[in-house]
């Protein structure tokens, strides 16, 4: 029964996995009720056999569609929203439309029309919306709404729903969108929804933004979006999702201005500790011509016998996108390399139609033979950097294998490569396959401010290298560094150094900050050989914690760079303390971090009611696979697994949005070892437990040892909840000594006290029935 009555309650959007705009609660006259029992007739004795009982049943309303078309102007958005769900009963409900707004939306003009029919919606203040989420806990014992306590909320009656029949909600509203700094923010609610009985077949949203003056940063922390420019005042940003689930608002910061490069921060500081801020800076897409930079550019391609077949189709491919895509001014030459090294030009060349030509020629004439000279083709394409002059000098370098041929020791080639790199020179490596030595290629990116990216064997390497010299084409600023002056110290920043910036490309910084007010951040670097300095006025605030998903996306870029030291460097008891510490206080469980972390209660001895992954820590079977997959990723220099924890560390290290990057990071190490079935990390019961897709992880040979690693935590409101034997465990319990516990029944006159008394527990107390948390000294154990 009372799963049935959770389950009433059906979200047109999202929830802890879901997506959606609004909130559909069914009348309560349409709840399951219990079948009077059968009574024999007066005249008769029971017929034989007995008639069925009839069983009275509903099945949740589904939501078939939802699709937004957001427009913004400056710093007005007119959102449209459409949404349609469907009755699978074979009965008529009734109910009600509850539209939670954003925190502080100023909103001009509310329409909604239910099957193209105008409705007149109630705007409920906060103070009213609270007293009609509290009634539908009380009733349902379930607290999911309780997160929108808060908000002011719109109303209207819905009836109606027919049986088998879907209905289609339209609705649009004008809002005035807040500025801070000139960094202007919009919020999309897409999370008011907890329990959606199934995912959403479709879901996809557009935001269109206007400006007068040039856009520059454009930026969502939510949600990995397509950004395209249309010009300088111009962006279109789009998502699209199948089978949707999801828990979070739509968040978007975007910035105008006439800066040449604009610059803007956002900080996050509470109590004592440190504060954490975000930095974005972006040239815009369209900066003076004679602002960009003409660059060097040797394309290095692997033609050893390993290439053969469609690795180099693909890889010939990319080449001739590239070479098409020159700017005017930059220089070219091409390196393929086996055996030997073979250079096409012998010097480099401007892009003429005649040379490209040629090149093109070139690149459609390679053949799959020989073995693989890595040293050779490095040296000779860093010897080609002109001796005067500071162009940017630009190695694309791709290759499939490991040095075969000349010298082939690692620690030597890197030195080499060090030894040849005389000026502003990056080398941008694809490995291609599982047979790279990931940490060859890492070192040498590492060592030229570049990167590297692994393609696997079922992906176009022509998709990953056209889209990657898309990016790097119209360099703006080159070597830039950044320093703060003022009463502010700035530290472990990332990315780490800062990489170059380009035409309609932006950097996203992340760091650590004491001290606070006023301060000037100068950004310097070099503008076509000639050093430039760029300085903003910036304000770092004190107990300000509104943008909570900075520490965590600042957490997510720390833990890849410190798993990526272990991976180059070797493992000290310092790095794996800090990558545990950070992976459990910010819900950062890949599997390389959820090992460390059930190594490391394990050595303390936490309590099993209050650990973090239970059953990843019984499971023997499972923990030493997860053992294995992780010494041969850390240890090993290529394969699968050391390929597959390459992209990961890569992906924790570049995120933009922290949540994506974990689920990327899980994927590619579980890929990293075997498939397999999946140990649930979390049943269903109590709390509304996580349905997140397996993401297996187990050492070859162990496939029924696989386990599932995300979904079992949740970070709300700054803390991270461990799903642990049916309830929600808040993980900072681990830290107290012997601490006071109360009980607290969910609906009762306590349980909706802490909302006032602790008001930050509206989302913890959201997660469910069974949620343990601390606030202060004490322990609230929230229960049925």
């Amino acid at each position: 029964m009372k799963r049935l009555l959770v389950a009433l309650m059906v979200l047109v959007g999202a929830s802890i996995q879901g997506w959606g705009a609004g909130l559909i609660v069914v009348d309560e006259a349409h709840w399951p009720r219990p079948v009077p029992p059968l009574q024999p007739p007066p005249d008769r004795p029971w017929p034989r056999p007995l008639p069925a009982p009839r069983v009275y049943s509903f099945a949740p309303l589904e939501i078939s569609r939802h699709q937004a078309d957001i427009r913004i102007a400056d710093q007005v958005a007119v959102t449209s929203i459409e949404q349609e769900f469907y009755n699978p009963n074979d009965q008529p409900v009734e109910g009600t439309f509850l539209l939670p707004l954003p925190k502080g939306a100023q909103i001009r003009k509310f329409t909604m029309e239910i099957d193209g029919k105008p409705v007149q919606a109630e705007l409920l203040a906060a103070d009213k919306a609270r007293g009609i989420y509290e009634e539908i806990v009380r009733k349902l014992k379930d607290p999911a709404l309780l997160e929108y306590a808060g908000r002011d909320v719109y109303k209207v009656r819905i009836f109606p729903i027919e049986a088998r029949s879907k209905k289609r909600i339209n609705l649009s509203y004008t809002e005035l969108l807040k500025s801070d700094s000139g960094l202007v923010s919009y919020t999309y609610p897409l999370s008011p929804e907890k329990f959606a009985a199934k995912p959403i077949p479709n879901v996809s949203f557009k935001v269109t933004v206007k400006t007068r003056q040039p856009l520059k940063s454009i930026y969502s922390p939510s949600h990995n979006v397509e950004i395209r420019r249309q010009g300088s005042n111009e962006a279109t940003l789009g998502y699209e999702a199948a089978d949707a689930r999801a828990d979070k608002d739509f968040q978007l910061f975007f910035a105008p201005e006439q800066d040449e490069i604009g610059m803007h921060l956002m900080t996050y500081q509470a109590g004592s500790e440190e504060g954490y801020f975000l930095l974005l800076a972006s040239p815009g897409i369209d900066p003076d011509r004679d602002r960009i930079i003409p660059k060097d550019v040797i394309f290095v391609l692997d033609t050893s016998g390993s290439m053969a077949g469609q690795k180099l189709e693909q890889a010939k491919k990319a080449l001739r996108f590239c070479i098409e895509n020159l700017n005017a001014d930059d220089r070219f030459e091409i390196v393929r390399f086996s055996t030997e090294a073979e250079p096409l030009f012998r010097a480099l060349t401007a892009p003429s139609a005649a040379d490209k030509r040629r090149a093109g020629e070139f690149v459609e004439g390679l053949k799959a033979i020989g073995g693989t000279a890595i040293n050779d083709a490095l040296v000779e394409a860093l010897g080609m950097r002109p001796t005067t002059g500071d162009r940017p000098y630009v190695v694309v370098f791709l290759t499939d294998g490991l040095p075969t041929v000349g010298v082939t020791r690692e620690e030597q080639i890197v030195a080499n490569v060090k030894s040849a790199n005389t000026g502003n020179t990056r080398v941008f490596c694809f490995g291609i396959g599982h047979d790279v030595n990931t940490h060859l290629l890492d070192k040498i990116t590492e060592e030229t401010r570049a990167f590297s990216q692994y393609v696997l064997p079922e992906e176009d390497l022509e998709v990953k290298v056209s889209s990657f010299f898309s990016k790097i084409k119209d360099p703006v600023l080159t070597s830039p560094s950044l320093e703060f002056s003022g009463a502010v110290r700035a530290s472990k920043l990332y990315p780490a150094p800062l990489p170059d910036l380009f035409r309609g490309e932006q950097l996203v910084l992340v760091g650590r900050f004491s001290g606070h007010g006023a301060a000037a951040g100068t950004l310097k670097g070099r503008v076509n050989e000639t050093p430039r300095s760029f300085t903003y006025d910036l304000s770092f605030a004190e107990n300000t914690t509104e943008h909570d998903f900075i520490p965590r996306l600042w957490a997510t870029r720390r833990v890849g760079y410190l798993l990526d030291e272990i991976r180059l460097r070797g493992e000290n008891a310092e790095l794996r303390d800090e990558i545990t510490e950070l992976a459990r206080r910010y819900a950062i469980v890949t599997p390389y971090t959820a090992y460390l972390i059930v190594e490391d209660e394990a050595r303390r001895d936490i309590p099993r009611m209050t650990q973090s992954l239970p059953r990843f820590q019984e499971d023997r079977a499972a923990r030493q696979a997860a053992g294995d997959s992780y010494q041969q990723a850390m240890v090993q220099r290529y394969g699968v697994a050391p390929v597959a924890s390459a992209r990961s560390q890569e992906a924790l290290k570049s995120a933009a949005v922290p949540e994506s990057a974990i689920h990327t990071g899980a994927v590619e190490a579980g890929r990293g070892v075997a498939g397999g079935g999946s140990v649930p990390m979390a049943s269903r019961g109590g709390a509304r437990s996580p349905g997140r897709p397996a993401a297996g992880v187990t050492a070859p040979g162990n496939e029924s040892s696989a386990v599932d690693f995300r979904g079992t935590a949740q970070f709300v409101n700054g803390r991270t909840f461990f799903f642990n034997d049916g309830q929600w465990i808040d993980g900072s319990i681990q830290k107290l000594k012997d601490p006071r516990r109360i009980k607290v029944t969910v609906g009762s006159r306590e349980y909706f006290d802490l909302l006032t008394k602790v008001p930050e527990s509206r989302g913890w107390l959201a997660l469910g029935q069974s949620v343990q948390f601390a606030a202060g000294a004490v322990v609230y154990e929230i229960h049925e």
